[in-house]
């Protein structure tokens, strides 16, 4: 706290030769200042202190920012009116080091005077800084005299505690300004991440195969306001409705499933159908039938080609629309339009391939498969390659897997025709396609979609027979594939070796030739057999290494020695024989096709 201590002295003074001196504690009284961080706060203790200080009854402090704003305190027997008058007296008054006598408060201060205030002295404080302030002392009788160092003390400790008041509050300010622009950046970031979501959504492809409603939904969130897909007749096609009032005509028009003529019949909303017919979105006031309030909305059309085939209808904000939400609803009217053309594709496909009875020998010619083939949009003749896709495992539709393989084919600048049969895809390709390519689009986007498929490729195939037997050639090679335990792969055909030649030779011949080259070897108790068979397969594959069969036969080497030495007196055959090895691993491999 302060201490204070009175001495008197004597001087020839208007009191009548005694002074009286304060003295008081420099640090104690910075210290209880310092703890003040709001300026009027600062101001409340200060006029309290000076007036314990200096023997006033009345004391009024004055601060006056940068900005102009002043900042006041007074303490003293004075009414509000008195107050207010004493802060102007201030505001307009020197600010500098002055002392009135009963004449000179008279005259300065009327109203003072009337209060009973006799002297005044203002002490400035820092009158040349960006803070300036000053101090007014008032007294009903004449003043003590009052030491002017001590008063240069006061105001100097003063504009230190009140300089330390402003710039925190400036610091407070700048920080809330800082957290203010964070937040701002925040919800800004916010809103252009949902944008170019909904963006990314809207550029994905697979967008489009749940139809209009999930679309129309999202772009429906993002403006927070009822939007209506209507087609060209403005017939209802999808609709967001959020919880915010609507319309009678509005709720009419969803209930019905169009348009309420309320709406469509009025002549800013024809007007609107005319300008939108080059692409652009327009604004449109609509008046309620009812409240007769008039409300925006916003008219966009959707194209395909030159021709409007859509309209997006929603209740928004003034003009102009913002540019990022215009983009978005570009990339949407996009979407929108791709899912028209998806769901006229499916109404087509709907309609059985003409595969399914080609492939399955229900047809009654092969002109007649021809011309169902060109109906469906087929030019079997200009066709050479197959490529069949079989899904594992997975919970997608046939449809919706055709779809994807449509989409990733689609852009690699070939012809094509796809079809589903037997829970395959089937797919036909031109004779400028790049199968290699063209599977490798498919597998990696139907991947991409965490779809496990075996996918094979044919060899080029002459004429419709042709097909039907390229067809089964490959089926049979991505099972062969699958009994290797090859899953999520690609087949070529035309790769498989010696097996292209035994996956086209009739079963009765492949009989003949392992019951020729096997056949005591598949006559012995079935355990044996099992393992001779494993044994010889390993050694006859590994190019003749025993020691490579047995780490794959997990046996020893000496028991691979016996199992040769018995296999070699069954067939009666030199397994050392070039000839010999060829003829027995033919009949294996044979065997491996026979089990498909």
């Amino acid at each position: 706290m302060l201490h204070r201590t009175e001495t008197l002295s004597a001087c020839d003074t208007p009191m009548g030769g005694e002074e009286t001196m304060l003295a008081y504690s420099y640090d104690s009284l910075g210290e209880q200042w310092s703890r003040q961080t709001v300026l009027s706060e600062l101001l409340k203790d200060a006029v309290q202190v000076i007036s314990g200080i200096c023997s006033t009854p009345c004391v009024a402090i004055i601060f006056r920012e940068p900005t102009g704003k002043t900042i006041f305190h007074c303490e003293g027997p004075l009414s509000e009116h008195a107050a207010s008058d004493i802060r102007r007296w201030l505001e307009r008054g020197k600010w500098e080091c002055t002392e009135y006598e009963a004449k000179e408060v008279a005259r300065e201060l009327a109203s003072g005077f009337l209060l009973g205030i006799r002297a005044c002295v203002t002490i400035p404080v820092n009158r040349h800084g960006e803070l300036t302030g000053i101090i007014g002392l008032f007294y009903e009788e004449s003043k003590p005299a009052l030491q002017r160092e001590m008063l240069e003390d006061l105001s100097a400790q003063l504009y230190l505690a009140a300089k330390r008041c402003w710039l925190y509050q400036r610091e407070r300010q700048l920080v809330n300004l800082l957290q203010e622009s964070r937040n701002e950046t925040a919800e800004l970031k916010r809103k252009y991440d949902r944008l170019f979501t909904l963006q990314k959504q809207f550029a994905d492809i697979n967008a489009v195969v749940d139809g209009f409603d999930p679309i129309v939904g999202k772009l429906g969130e993002l403006l927070k306001e009822p939007i209506l897909l209507l087609d060209k007749d403005l017939r209802l096609l999808a609709s967001y409705t959020p919880p915010v009032p609507l319309e009678t005509a509005w709720i009419r028009s969803l209930e019905e499933r169009r348009l309420d003529p309320s709406f469509a019949d009025r002549p800013s909303f024809q007007h609107a159908i005319r300008r939108v017919q080059s692409g652009d979105t327009v604004p449109v006031t609509l008046e309620s039938s009812s409240s007769g309030t008039r409300e925006l909305y916003w008219l966009a059309a959707l194209q395909s080609g030159a021709s409007v085939w859509c309209y997006l209808l929603w209740r928004g904000v003034l003009p102009p629309l913002p540019k990022e939400t215009a983009h978005t609803i570009q990339m949407a009217g996009v979407a929108l339009t791709l899912a028209y053309f998806y769901q006229f594709e499916q109404t087509l496909q709907q309609r059985p391939s003409f595969l399914e009875a080609f492939l399955a020998g229900q047809y009654s010619s092969t002109e007649s498969v021809l011309e169902q083939a060109r109906l469906q949009g087929c030019d079997i003749q200009k066709m050479n390659k197959i490529i069949i896709i079989e899904p594992e495992k997975t919970d997608r539709s046939m449809s919706e897997l055709r779809s994807l393989v449509e989409s990733a084919v689609g852009g690699m600048n070939c012809a094509f025709y796809s079809g589903v049969y037997a829970e395959t895809i089937v797919v036909l390709l031109d004779f400028d396609a790049e199968e290699k390519a063209v599977s490798k689009a498919i597998y990696d986007r139907l991947r991409a979609n965490d779809i496990p498929i075996l996918l094979g490729v044919s060899r080029s195939f002459r004429d419709m027979e042709d097909l039907r037997s390229a067809f089964t050639e490959v089926r049979r090679s991505l099972a062969l594939s699958r009994k290797w335990g090859k899953h999520n792969t690609v087949v070529h055909y035309e790769s498989l070796g010696v097996y292209r030649l035994l996956l086209t030779t009739d079963r009765a011949s492949l009989e003949d030739t392992i019951h020729k080259a096997m056949g005591p070897l598949l006559r012995v108790e079935k355990k044996q057999s099992d393992e001779l068979m494993s044994t010889l397969m390993h050694y006859l594959r590994t190019g003749g290494s025993i020691q490579q069969a047995a780490e794959l036969c997990f046996v020893h080497i000496n028991t691979v020695k016996y199992r040769l030495k018995r296999i070699s007196q069954l067939l009666d055959a030199d397994l050392s024989h070039p000839d010999e090895r060829f003829k027995l691993d033919f009949a294996l491999r044979a065997m491996e096709i026979l089990d498909l």
